[in-house]
């Protein structure tokens, strides 16, 4: 987006949150209305706290574009990434979904910021990660596939998680296209994670992947798939109108092809009986599309990118909440900054599965930690937010003034509870 944040002076105190007020001058009077919109829409229909855990069900967290946080405010991510580790519990948290854009320039110095973060993650909930089309080429010009992804977001990593596939075979030393299995709810799950614009002999790959598994329901985590109207990215029927279409970047002109949505829908997800799932970002601020396969299965697919609003997104998440039903799906996205429930009617909805597919053997979810405690160490400029307050509001953390000093401290989670203790 043709957006660039300038930082105001004036903090504004709502609740008991601090916040940075950001505006945003878009290059033209049409855009900053719209940005004016996505703001009051996303911040004025709201509620306190976080939504209701979903007994005897499980969930699934969509981390949005983090590329502003990275750039501007990255203790903003790790307290995205914070507030999932101490809510793993209470949210049966299965798995963790980022859709791509994860920097904003492909540079040494974000995917560092972006690693402390994810780190906080590690040994606690597996995660799968999209590129998106600010995490390769030239300064995050998406001009070439030359990225840092795969050293940041490392191999050795996705093999610690339990239920690792593996990775695209024609590139085994690359991590930007991968598959991750799970067995959650009374369902077996692939989530199958692929490159933004995904390359033509990709989704030959994922077409055989997804085939070596027809008893699993499967989530596509992409970065531009669907557009901000709900609609696919189809550059065949729509050109410019769909701004920002994959069709539009550098990578295109390469030889091996790039696919847009409508590509992918066509190639891939429309070809299965078992895609249940589409979930991706780009562009938002959210959308949810509904389409049946050439088999009769209804794909779900939704998008939801805050990168446009105060604080580079102001920290919110969105929660798959899967209903023990095996099939109704509770969707709630949750600003921890903010503590903050949307009530936006494109952030609060609920859809239906698909049934699970037909040869598949009934199991219960049966996610366990591999150990009672567990000791997560990170460094957090407390300087731009007063997470002391965030902690001892949602999480009953008993802090006193003194044991916390603005400027960088170390964090330890205790896992199993919902508390962070600051040293």
């Amino acid at each position: 987006m043709n957006t660039k944040p300038t930082i105001a002076a004036k903090q504004i105190t709502q609740s008991w949150v601090i916040r940075t007020a950001v505006s945003y001058r878009p290059a033209n009077r049409f855009l900053q209305c719209i940005s004016c919109l996505l703001v009051f829409c996303a911040t004025s229909f709201a509620q306190a706290g976080p939504p209701p855990p979903i007994a005897g069900g499980f969930t699934l967290v969509v981390i949005p574009d983090s590329q502003n946080y990275v750039w501007k405010r990255p203790e903003l991510y790790t307290l995205q990434s914070g507030w999932i580790a101490a809510n793993i519990h209470r949210y049966a948290i299965a798995h963790v979904l980022h859709v791509g854009d994860i920097t904003q320039h492909n540079t040494r110095e974000e995917w560092e910021a972006a690693r402390r973060a994810h780190r906080v993650l590690e040994d606690l909930v597996p995660v799968a990660y999209a590129s998106g089309n600010h995490d390769i080429g030239a300064n995050g010009e998406s001009d070439s596939r030359r990225s840092l992804f795969t050293e940041f977001v490392p191999l050795a990593e996705y093999r610690r998680q339990g239920g690792f596939g593996g990775v695209y075979d024609r590139e085994p030393d690359r991590s930007e296209n991968s598959w991750h299995l799970l067995n959650a709810g009374s369902r077996k799950w692939m989530i199958l994670a692929l490159e933004f614009a995904p390359r033509n002999d990709v989704l030959r790959w994922a077409n055989e992947v997804v085939a070596q598994h027809p008893d699993r329901s499967v989530i596509l985590l992409t970065h531009a798939y669907l557009y901000s109207d709900g609609t696919r990215y189809d550059w065949k029927a729509k050109g410019t109108e769909q701004p920002h279409n994959p069709h539009g970047y550098g990578v295109y002109k390469s030889s091996e092809g790039a696919n847009d949505g409508e590509d992918v829908w066509r190639k891939l997800v429309s070809q299965h009986a078992n895609f249940a799932l589409v979930v991706c970002g780009h562009i938002g601020i959210s959308a949810h599309l509904v389409s049946t396969g050439v088999h009769g299965n209804t794909v779900h697919q939704v998008v939801v990118d805050y990168q446009n609003l105060e604080n580079g997104g102001n920290g919110w998440l969105r929660l798959l909440q899967f209903l023990p039903d095996g099939r109704t799906v509770r969707v709630r996205d949750y600003s921890p900054l903010l503590d903050q429930t949307s009530l936006a009617p494109e952030c609060t909805f609920e859809f239906t599965l698909a049934p699970p597919p037909a040869t598949r053997v009934a199991r219960t979810w049966n996610h366990r930690p591999s150990a009672v405690f567990a000791a997560v160490d990170l460094r957090i400029d407390l300087r731009s937010i007063d997470l002391r307050e965030w902690c001892a509001k949602c999480h009953s953390t008993k802090l006193s003034a003194s044991s916390v000093v603005p400027g960088t401290q170390r964090v330890h989670h205790v896992r199993g509870a919902s508390r962070w203790v600051f040293v």
